[in-house]
């Protein structure tokens, strides 16, 4: 099966592939217009990104938000950053993090996260490494048994970070098994070893938590996650410790999980506390605890959700059926793989899942690179409260943040009507943020009939409009081949752009299979806009015969103005 590969790199102010203005006979003029990426390959980056992937080492990245950029910071020795604020332009800002000559650790540098500190306005680095010293009675530990958590503080976000030290100027770590807590938790108070990896803080107002994964050792095979408090930025309260999840269990002592056996790894923490107003009118307040599974050179490797009314506990994991992962692949793509370790990042009022792929998309590697989406907040009404939904993974164009490029997404003001609607169908599926991508997303597409659809969006006021998005469906056989029109009315004028075509790149060329999170594009100069129609008659795979797929499925729809 022959499949189209994705090529091309930013560009800043792209307008090619421009149709001219040419007056039409119901009165619009043809607008000029783009498709986002012109004939060289090209991108406009000025409104778009695309995950491509392009630092070829950069594992587990620990990202922040911090003066309109957002900075993120990946494994290795020593600490690399970078910094964007679009995701399609990455700067690099050198090494964060180099350790000093008696620094505790010496190799296996991993999972760096940063935080700014409530107490002293400084930023503090966590991370793994092994540690020089052999744990106490462990004489012939290898580096994994070492494993320690780390902590160094910079006056910038980017660095240079150093190490913390104690009273005794020593460098600081966290040795977990030397305190009576974690030696009680692992039930071995013997062996004095409690490897640790993937540090997070997180702030629950103005407590510190440190929420990190007891690593593969002797006492235990697999990994599991683990939190407790802090004191300060460089102590914790080991009488806090608790084990929070592990692999195959929805609630410690609890049933074996209805879903995959996610391969014995529950790894790389991120805690979010959200506020949700349930169906009563009711504000619920949850801790959600967001880690991956499978193992990180694994093309399943994936971000899952645990739920809680407290920062340590007791979790509950959700399953598959409240759309877990949230964050991940399905099997058969190819676009995209082993998608985890992950950040979830706010900005400006949207929330981004900053994470690691790998190069090889269709096959996997420990070749790793940054790659970014949307999550959004879905209420779910079984359970009573939200939980997060992915736009991603994706590999095709999608709208830069807003505090880049100045344009929103402005659909969800909108009023909606769409004709041919199939029963069960709601037109607030085309502007509710989100963007069918898994096999579990079915329900989150607008459907119409097979003779297709007429969609309207009007604004109670009138707005400046740069571009629009149609994002098809995610099943081949309920896709649309094109937007057979899309009108402008607004005081500039009617404007109409004809036969806006889906990008052949997001479906392979048999048919056979779609790339999910694709879109019609059309970028132009900006136009004051009241009401948008859009025409959809065509499907993409024509010989359907099951009525069941007889119509046309819309993803999504987005706005980008002002």
């Amino acid at each position: 099966m022959k499949k189209r590969n994705l090529v091309g790199i930013a560009v800043a102010g792209l307008l090619a592939l421009a149709i001219p203005l040419s007056a039409c006979g119901n009165g619009a003029t043809e607008l000029s217009y783009s498709t986002g990426i012109n004939a060289e390959g090209l991108y406009d980056n000025e409104l778009f990104y695309r995950n491509d992937l392009v630092f070829q080492d950069a594992p587990d990245p620990g990202a922040i938000y911090e003066d309109g950029w957002f900075y993120t910071v990946t494994t290795g020795a020593p600490f690399k950053c970078y910094r964007t604020q679009n995701f399609a332009n990455w700067e690099y800002m050198g090494f964060a993090f180099t350790p000093a000559e008696d620094a505790w650790s010496y190799g296996n540098y991993w999972a760096p996260e940063i935080i700014k500190s409530k107490a002293d306005g400084k930023f503090y680095l966590y991370y793994s490494a092994g540690a020089r010293e052999f744990p106490v009675g462990a004489n012939d530990a290898g580096m994994n048994e070492r494993m320690r958590i780390g902590v160094a503080v910079s006056d910038n976000v980017y660095g240079p970070y150093r190490e913390c030290r104690d009273s005794e100027q020593k460098t600081v770590s966290f040795d977990i098994a030397r305190s009576d807590k974690g030696l009680e938790l692992i039930g071995n108070a013997s062996a004095k070893i409690f490897a640790a990896i993937d540090a997070h803080p997180f702030y629950d107002g103005d407590e510190l938590y440190m929420y990190f994964v007891k690593h593969t050792d002797r006492n235990k095979s697999g990994n599991s996650l683990w939190g407790m408090k802090m004191k300060s930025m460089t102590e914790p309260d080991y009488s806090t410790l608790t084990k929070l999840a592990e692999p195959r269990y929805a609630t410690l002592g609890g049933a074996i999980i209805n879903t995959e056996d996610e391969n014995s790894v529950n790894e790389a923490p991120w805690m979010t506390k959200h506020t949700s107003v349930n169906a009563r009118g009711e504000e619920v307040t949850k801790y959600y605890l967001t880690f991956s599974i499978y193992g990180y050179t694994d093309r399943r490797y994936s971000v899952c959700t645990a739920v809680s009314d407290s920062p340590l506990g007791e979790f509950t994991k959700l399953d598959g059926s409240h759309g877990q992962p949230f964050h991940g692949i399905d099997l058969d793509f190819d676009h995209m793989s082993g998608t985890g370790h992950h950040s979830l990042v706010e900005a400006d009022g949207e929330t981004f899942i900053i994470y690691h792929a790998h190069t090889d998309r269709e096959h996997g590697s420990n070749q790793r690179a940054i790659a970014v989406d949307r999550v959004s907040w879905v209420y779910d009404e079984e359970l009573g409260y939200d939980i997060l939904h992915s736009n991603g993974p994706t590999y095709s164009l999608q709208p830069v943040p807003a505090g880049a490029s100045g344009y929103r997404n402005l659909a969800g003001e909108a009023t909606v009507t769409a004709t041919n609607a199939e029963a069960g169908f709601s037109t607030e599926l085309l502007n509710d943020g989100l963007i069918a991508v898994h096999s579990y997303d079915n329900d989150k597409e607008f459907r119409v009939g097979a003779k297709g659809t007429e969609i309207t969006l009007e604004f109670a006021k009138e707005k400046s409009v740069r571009a629009v998005m149609v994002y098809n469906s995610r099943d081949n056989w309920l896709a649309f081949a094109k937007i057979d029109s899309v009108a402008f009315d607004g005081s500039d004028g009617k404007f109409v752009i004809k036969n806006l075509a889906f990008p052949e790149a997001y479906y392979w060329e048999d048919l056979s299979q779609m790339r999910p999170g694709g879109a019609a594009i059309a970028e132009f100069k900006e136009i004051k806009v009241k009401k948008i129609t859009f025409k959809i008659s065509e499907k993409l795979k024509k010989d359907v015969s099951d009525a069941d797929y007889a119509g046309i499925a819309i993803s999504e729809i987005a706005v980008l103005g002002k």
